[in-house]
């Protein structure tokens, strides 16, 4: 087997990308994310915020323009939301933008089930009302309030939708047990960027402020590191100079 050779530019993190954009989706300002991968690996939730309206445009092949303020719906239309459960991280933007939001169920043929149960807990403890039937997930923020969200063991996604569902209601909300994932962090870095007020007050503790006024900014994504370190192992199985 021929040594892996050569220098190689690592793509942004395909997962950063898909929070980054349902997270741009509480500003009414541009967002500019630099450093996205290609547009082909980000089209489920691209298609799941274009079909309310949002803004989407790619000013180059790494370089995607997001804008909520056009976004005139808060149902996401079965065939654009079924197909990845990722899409369930939209439900703070919409709740905050109408005080509903009407999610699908998953029901591609390709996806491997996954439990949702860690949102699910993170919506009952802020107050979001759940009224799901067998396609959607029919959310509303009549009763929504900051909480205390004790998660019984870390999860990546889990804090992801908690953090992002927290600044649609006002005041502090604290999640514990938190993700400690290098992209959460990311993900806090860039809704301070936007304008939200969001701290990791210790390493399995965030602290959420809703209440903010969200603005435009331009975000540069970190490496992706999944592709990062296939490169490296190639190398080193071939004894190869990358």
């Amino acid at each position: 087997q021929a040594p892996l050779m050569g220098t190689v530019t690592i793509a942004g993190s395909k997962n950063l990308a898909i929070k980054l954009i349902y997270a741009a989706m509480y500003s009414n300002d541009d967002v500019v994310l630099q450093n996205v991968p290609g547009e082909s690996v980000l089209k489920d939730d691209l298609d799941v915020v274009k079909s309310v309206g949002a803004t989407v445009e790619w000013r180059d092949e790494n370089t995607l323009l997001l804008n909520g303020s056009t976004i005139n719906s808060y149902k996401v239309p079965l065939q654009a939301g079924n197909r990845s459960r990722t899409a369930l991280l939209f439900a703070g933007p919409l709740l905050f933008r109408f005080g509903s939001a009407s999610i699908p169920k998953v029901k591609s043929a390709s996806f491997k089930a996954s439990p949702v149960n860690r949102l699910l807990e993170g919506w009952i403890s802020l107050g979001v009302s759940n009224k799901a039937d067998k396609d959607y997930y029919l959310l509303s923020s009549e009763k929504m309030k900051p909480a205390n969200i004790s998660f019984r063991s870390a999860t990546l996604m889990g804090t992801d939708s908690a953090v992002l569902t927290a600044l649609a209601t006002s005041g502090e909300t604290f999640i514990h047990n938190a993700s400690e994932d290098v992209e959460v962090d990311s993900l806090i870095d860039f809704l301070k960027v936007i304008g939200a007020d969001v701290v990791r007050t210790d390493p399995g503790k965030i602290k959420v402020t809703g209440g903010n006024i969200f603005k435009g900014s331009t975000y540069r994504l970190g490496f992706d590191r999944v592709s990062a370190a296939n490169f490296i192992v190639g190398a080193l199985i071939t004894k190869g100079n990358i």
